[in-house]
């Protein structure tokens, strides 16, 4: 935490240094001993007084280090993302910097830094998507989810992911199966109805974790209850519609599981 107005100066003239692109990368690019001097130069070049000198190096390495620390962090993120899909991307270069959020109080912004990078459109879908999935952000999920087209969303139809990750993949086949194939809705709503029946049904929530986002993908017709149980009836009543739901769910997991019996 700051204690004074001097920290507070310091850390603000930091922050403000490393917004210059320019020299945020030509800073981040080279060893440790070109990295002093080019850092000694600059604060030569503001006229720092004496006094707040030591102050000023010491918040411009202690931004340094968050912001390579934060490199480090966000890149090892996207290549295991990137390894695991299968795909190359290199939207990183140049980018990732400058989505960095500071605050006077707290130095690194976790929060906002984590958004501004989601609704970067210049960063790639998947790892958006991940980041949105990591952090439990609903909203992001479900949008960036949206953008994908079909293809990609077959990507994440596999089991080496992040535990959130195919939590969240798992939930959204089961929506869009939900709205394609059901009745009028939207993502947002059958996952809210998804979660909720979890709670009412602990044996379902158990299986859901069980199984792997191919498991769901497989069974497309989860939510397409009139051709396989009862062909003609009306299936205005949305309790009606639960129970088929759950009916269908649970004879998937036996197949899927015959020792669960």
């Amino acid at each position: 935490m700051l204690k004074t107005l001097e920290d507070t100066a310091a850390l603000n003239i930091a922050v403000h240094l490393f917004n210059d692109p320019q020299f945020r990368e030509e800073l981040l690019e080279v060893d440790g001993n070109r990295w002093q001097k080019i850092m000694h130069d600059k604060l030569s070049e503001l006229f720092v007084p004496v006094t707040l000198y030591e102050k000023m190096w010491s918040q411009i390495r202690h931004v340094a280090w968050e912001i390579i620390f934060r490199n480090i962090r966000y890149h090892k993120v996207h290549e295991k993302v990137s390894q695991r899909l299968e795909y190359q991307c290199k939207c990183f270069k140049g980018i990732l910097h400058s989505n960095y959020r500071w605050t006077s109080c707290e130095y690194f912004d976790e929060n906002k830094t984590i958004q501004a990078l989601i609704q970067d459109k210049q960063l790639d879908l998947p790892f958006r998507f991940v980041l949105s999935c990591e952090n439990d952000l609903e909203d992001s999920i479900i949008g960036i989810w949206g953008e994908m087209p079909q293809k990609l969303k077959y990507c994440f139809y596999r089991d080496n992911l992040p535990f959130h990750v195919k939590r969240w993949v798992k939930l959204l086949i089961i929506a869009e199966n939900a709205v394609s194939n059901y009745y009028p809705s939207n993502l947002k709503d059958e996952v809210h109805q998804t979660l909720r029946n979890f709670e009412k049904y602990p044996f379902m929530k158990f299986r859901f974790e069980f199984l792997s986002p191919a498991d769901w993908a497989d069974h497309q017709k989860i939510h397409s209850f009139q051709a396989e149980y009862e062909p003609g009836v009306n299936y205005s009543c949305k309790w009606i519609k639960m129970q088929k739901m759950l009916r269908c769910m649970w004879n998937f997991v036996l197949r899927k599981n015959p020792h669960s019996r």
